[in-house]
Formats: C-alpha cells, sequence, structure tokens
C-alpha cells in the first residue's frame, strides 16, 4: 500500500502501519469498520522502478495484456453487432392480420380477486 493511501486511510491504521518492521505482525487493531491484524510484508523505497525491475516488468506485460483483450471483444462486439440479423416477428404479424394483433401477443394478468383479466394492446 503506498504512504499517499496511508495518509488518506484511518489514523490508527497508519499509526500501527509505521509502527511494524518488515515480517512483523501487529496486536489486533480495532477500526471503523471491525478488528483488523496486519502483517508487514515488505517496505519499499518510493519513488520510480528502472524497467530491470520485475514488478515492472510484470505490470507491463499485465497492462499491454488487458488492453489487447479489450481490444479484441470490442472489435468482435462490433462485428457481431453489424452481422446480427433482427426480425420482429410481432410486428410481421400484426400486418399480416391488418393491424390486430395476435391472440398469442396478448396478456393475461390476475385481477385482485384471483380472477385473470385480458389486456388488448390496440394500435
Amino acid at each position: 500500500m503506498p504512504e499517499s493511501s496511508l495518509n488518506q486511510s484511518d489514523p490508527t491504521l497508519k499509526r500501527v502501519v509505521v509502527g511494524l518492521k518488515a515480517g512483523e505482525v501487529s496486536q489486533p487493531v480495532q477500526l471503523k469498520d471491525g478488528v483488523r491484524i496486519l502483517k508487514l510484508v515488505a517496505r519499499e523505497a518510493p519513488g520510480q522502478r528502472g524497467i530491470g525491475d520485475p514488478q515492472v516488468q510484470q505490470t507491463i506485460r499485465d497492462t499491454l495484456k488487458n488492453r489487447k483483450e479489450q481490444l479484441l471483444k470490442a472489435a468482435y462486439l462490433a462485428t457481431v453487432r453489424d452481422e446480427a440479423k433482427v426480425t420482429n416477428y410481432l410486428a410481421r404479424q400484426v400486418i399480416e392480420a391488418a393491424g390486430r394483433l395476435p391472440e398469442a401477443a396478448k396478456t393475461s394478468f390476475p385481477s385482485k380477486q384471483g380472477t385473470p383479466q385480458k389486456l388488448v394492446f390496440i394500435f
């Protein structure tokens, strides 16, 4: 967790983390969202890391992979959307029935008394 994030977090959390040494485990700490036990895995010097750093290289790989996946996904969705053929069967049936709504499209809803009521849509 970067120190800038610690500055924006709970003051108790910051005090405990700053007091820990690498590899050390804290006593239970009461925070606003519950009780936590913290372990400081390592401390790293602030600032930029060089391109030779394995973490930097892995971050670059992950970023490139995610961008490629997003681009491929967007291209696939655009292709599928452009090639899709949509048929409005209800509109076709209404036209064939000379403007009347087919029986299959009429919807029944139960009334408050439990008997079904028919709703008819008129165009």
